[in-house]
């Protein structure tokens, strides 16, 4: 076995495992090659142990090597051809590089938040690793992911650029899809983003536009909190965008009342008869105000996160949502206006109806 190792083989794995093309590949003692295409990285700290103890589960056919590994979560599966394995030299590699990083860290950093980041930097030089899609990776491999990191002294100074200076909920501008408050909560909570996001995805799902205020408003503390390092607000875009929903908003709910009001003023002055009460047909009059307060809860949100400095393209989706959803309030008014009008011509049409009969007949 040493040799093979030498000559670039994962351990537990000889060169017996070079088949055929198409053949399955078996090892010294039958193991199946891994067919699982995600990442330990992802799920090894929770269903590891599920792994190593129930190992045909949903037909997996896993190595022993990959379950002893899965329950430590250190290693990633690129894809369904194999499993990428570290010579010890390679571990020792990477954990020097990260201490040359930890030791040229401002000193003004908090333990934890300097420990949070030293952790990220190491999974994160795991993660491109794995993105190599070999079995065995090379140091030259290595190296050249090293080299794309920069020198210790260079992304210590950027570790530190991204770091507050004091404990607590940190903004995190990695991997963000928005504002970054799901990575924020991720590596403060010390869990994995996606399961962030799936739990404010369901929360958004439950409670509507009270999850984007929610998200605003953590986002206002996490930007407090990191000064300088942040995103910088632009405050007059903000206001007038924001200020643009709420007039047009306003400006909608004043037309449905002005055109309820006109129909009146016309039976009244034209007509000479009084408005009748429309039931189900007058619903705008009953519930417009009700209907300004949902119109401005749910896009007044969205305008104020297409203002902030989100991830790039999201800026113009969140703009258009609000601006659509302002449209269907539009809509909306216009079709209550049409109900109370109909109603209006049908409560005409009924007195008539009761006229006619009574008149006399010519001739």
């Amino acid at each position: 076995m040493p040799e093979a190792r030498e000559a670039g083989h994962p351990p537990g794995r000889s060169e017996q495992t070079e088949g055929r093309p198409g053949e399955r590949r078996r090892g010294r003692r039958g193991r199946g090659r891994c067919l699982i295409p995600f990442t330990v990285q992802d799920i090894g700290p929770v269903f590891g142990p599920a792994l190593l103890l129930f190992p045909q589960i949903a037909g997996l056919k896993c190595p022993m090597e990959f379950q002893r590994r899965a329950c430590i979560g250190l290693y990633s599966i690129p894809n369904c051809g194999g499993s990428m394995f570290l010579t010890k030299k390679q571990e020792s590699i990477i954990a020097r590089y990260v201490h040359e990083v930890a030791m040229q860290l401002d000193v003004e950093i908090p333990e934890r938040i300097r420990e949070r980041a030293l952790t990220r930097l190491e999974k994160q030089i795991k993660r491109e690793l794995s993105a190599i899609q070999k079995d065995a990776i090379e140091d030259t491999d290595l190296r050249m992911v090293l080299a794309r990191f920069g020198d210790p002294g260079r992304r210590a100074a950027a570790l530190a650029a991204q770091q507050p200076r004091t404990e607590g909920l940190a903004l995190s501008l990695e991997n963000r899809v928005w504002l970054g408050v799901c990575a924020s909560l991720a590596a403060h909570l010390e869990v994995h983003v996606r399961v962030v996001r799936a739990a404010a995805f369901l929360l958004g799902l439950f409670t509507g536009p009270i999850a984007i205020v929610a998200y605003l408003a953590l986002y206002a503390r996490i930007h407090r909190v990191a000064g300088d390092n942040a995103p910088r607000i632009a405050w007059l875009h903000l206001l007038l965008r924001a200020s643009g929903v709420l007039l047009t908003a306003l400006a909608l709910h004043a037309f449905g009342r002005i055109a309820m009001w006109g129909i009146r003023f016309a039976m009244d002055a034209y007509l000479k008869r009084p408005a009748p009460i429309l039931g189900g047909w007058g619903w705008l009059e009953l519930h417009s105000g009700e209907l300004l307060f949902y119109a401005l809860a749910i896009t007044l949100p969205l305008a104020v996160l297409s203002a902030m400095p989100v991830a790039e393209g999201w800026n113009h989706t969140l703009k258009r949502a609000s601006e659509a959803l302002l449209a269907l309030y539009g809509l909306v008014i216009s079709f209550g206006i049409a109900c109370y009008l109909a109603g209006v011509i049908l409560d005409i049409t009924r007195d008539f109806s009761e006229i006619l009969p009574n008149l006399p007949r010519l001739g």
